[in-house]
């Protein structure tokens, strides 16, 4: 970390001795909530963390505690490469270690693609919630074994996706009830920025109990008499939303399994194939 630290100023060196530096030494907030609290004159602050799996969630964390202390001033500085001693190699000519996208973030981004893609085959919809909890009764007739949709992934997905698109549907629906009209492709990348991995975390389980408690809240707004406040139709607005990501999460967390059950067989094969080798006998 100290040596990043120094990579980074070296590169920036502009009005250096001006700002304040601290390495983290991992990615612990504690020293940066100690400079902070110690030096209440630093009001803006950036994070600098590796352009790496870790560190993108890292940096969302980190983000989120800050926001919790009463720091809203806040901006991302991302390395080029892995991190900025990396970036520092390039400059001189040495090969640097790449940067790594998070794997879920890159699931997301893609996903809401497809979700935008829809957008454009299906451009309106008379009662969308309807259709949300047709996918969503296929949806569970697919789940039913908690433990195991091995075999029914691509169908599971599939039903996600659609709860996912139609709930975009529902939303966009209920914004334009209150005049104030958001297209597809604007809904979908408020999904991708509200999406990070580090508050990604939960089992197979507790995701299909969100969506389902997700249905559920949505339900009883909806079956609430009465005409609807300005209020409540954003808190309806607020949970479609929610079941989105929801959907989203549990559709990324199939696509990742897929993707490590690939990688674990393709090592075994490969293990398989691997010629033996003559032993040392230590003993």
């Amino acid at each position: 970390a100290p040596v990043d630290m120094l990579s980074y100023i070296s590169l920036y060196k502009k009005n250096w001795q001006q700002h304040s530096y601290v390495n983290l030494d991992g990615v612990a907030e504690h020293a940066m909530l100690h400079v902070l609290q110690n030096n209440e004159h630093l009001h803006e602050i950036v994070l600098c963390i590796d352009h790496d799996a870790a560190g993108i969630e890292a940096t969302g964390r980190l983000q989120e505690i800050l926001n919790d202390k009463g720091h809203n001033n806040i901006s991302v500085l991302q390395p080029k490469f892995k991190d900025w001693n990396e970036d520092l190699k390039s400059k001189y000519g040495i090969t640097p270690i790449p940067a790594q996208e998070h794997p879920k973030i890159e699931a997301c981004r893609e996903l809401c693609t497809e979700l935008c893609d829809l957008g454009d085959n299906v451009k309106s919809v008379k009662n969308p919630h309807e259709i949300i909890i047709e996918h969503f009764e296929k949806f569970k007739s697919l789940t039913r074994n908690e433990k195991n949709i091995n075999g029914n992934e691509a169908p599971v997905m599939l039903e996600l996706q659609n709860m996912a698109f139609y709930a975009i549907l529902a939303t966009a629906t209920q914004y334009r009830q209150i005049e104030k009209p958001v297209s597809i492709e604007q809904l979908t990348e408020q999904l991708h920025k509200s999406y990070y991995p580090h508050k990604d975390k939960n089992r197979w389980k507790v995701k299909t109990d969100n969506i389902q408690q997700g249905i559920n809240a949505i339900s009883n707004k909806l079956l609430t008499d009465g005409i609807r406040t300005f209020d409540d139709k954003k808190k309806l607005i607020s949970s479609y939303k929610n079941l989105v990501l929801n959907c989203v999460k549990a559709h990324i967390f199939i696509g990742q399994q897929i993707q490590q059950e690939q990688c674990l067989s393709q090592n075994k094969q490969a293990a398989c194939e691997e010629p033996s080798q003559p032993k040392l006998n230590l003993s």
